[in-house]
């Protein structure tokens, strides 16, 4: 059976820098299914409303090698909507995206470029309508294809010259990867050092931070916890631990995930935060994908429903 693992966030209309579209609390709807989906519908609803009215409504689309092409999300009264298409090249890299609301006609894009090995070397966010680019991305390698620095260089008037506003350059050390961050207008840097075992983040530290990842697995090969430690010195030498735990059913498939958070820090006792996380997964389908989740997110309970269509 083919299983397609997607990192998605739902649609916002503002482009972040360094990612497609900001993370969502909900996209765990999109993150993991099974089998060659081309459309994937999910819908939410408040849990606590008598007529279990509906909250808003995200549709996805596949090509038939898993590849989105296009994102239709509106609210309860299709009010709005917000569109998002994706254009792939013949090696199903993504060349452009691009995400319209229909409300104020605002279209943006970002449009990425390869070098012959598939190496990502430059990217451009502008408005659809104008072509009128007002931000590039610029990215270099080293001979094994290991990311030296990246530009970020904005449009400083209307003639189109380019100013350089930041940049990264990047060290690797073993398991460690250093990255430098220069910032022009203010001439600082930040350093950041991530840790990677197997290819899996393990620690991270940056300004006062220090985080670190820890992931337990059952036989066979499902994750049965994580616990991410962030450890701030600032003169309080804050902690804060977060936990992470997962709950199948005879048959392998998830039911249950559950987030908690715990304070301390100055020898004073551990204080649990008032926000519990739970999701908890219902009637799966013939391709072992769930179709139902309660989730409860900072005192918030929704349903979501997935409705799936596959490829024949």
């Amino acid at each position: 059976m083919k299983k397609v693992v997607l990192i998605l966030a739902i649609i916002s209309v503002s482009l972040a820098a360094n990612a497609s579209y900001p993370i969502w609390h909900y996209a765990g709807s999109y993150i993991e299914f099974n089998g060659n989906v081309t459309k994937l519908t999910v819908k939410m609803y408040s849990y606590d409303d008598v007529d279990s009215s509906e909250i808003s409504q995200k549709e996805v689309f596949y090509n038939q090698f898993g590849k989105i092409i296009k994102i239709i999300e509106s609210d309860r009264w299709h009010s709005y909507q917000n569109i998002a298409l994706f254009e792939y090249n013949t090696k199903n890299q993504l060349i452009s995206e691009s995400i319209c609301n229909t409300n104020d006609s605002d279209c943006r894009g970002r449009y990425f470029y390869y070098d012959k090995i598939g190496n990502k070397i430059k990217e451009l966010t502008a408005d659809v309508f104008s072509s009128d680019y007002y931000r590039t991305y610029e990215y270099f390698y080293d001979d094994e294809n290991k990311m030296l620095e990246d530009r970020w260089y904005e449009k400083a008037d209307s003639n189109k010259i380019e100013k350089l506003i930041r940049y990264t350059k990047y060290k690797y050390s073993g398991n460690d990867i250093y990255s430098y961050d220069y910032r022009v207008a203010d001439s600082t840097t930040r350093m950041t050092r991530e840790t990677y075992i197997n290819g899996i983040l393990t620690e991270r530290e940056f300004d006062n931070h220090k985080i670190k990842y820890n992931c337990e697995y059952l036989e066979n090969g499902a994750i049965k916890s994580h616990t991410v430690i962030d450890e701030f010195s600032d003169g309080s030498e804050m902690i804060t631990k977060t936990n992470y735990t997962y709950k199948y059913d005879s048959a392998g498939r998830l039911i249950e995930r559950n987030e908690n958070t715990e304070y301390s820090g100055n020898n004073e006792p551990v204080e649990y935060s008032e926000y519990t996380y739970f999701d908890k997964y219902f009637n799966y389908d013939n391709k072992n994908n769930w179709q139902r989740k309660i989730a409860y997110h900072q005192g918030r309970k929704v349903i979501i429903a997935r409705i799936f269509e596959y490829f024949e």
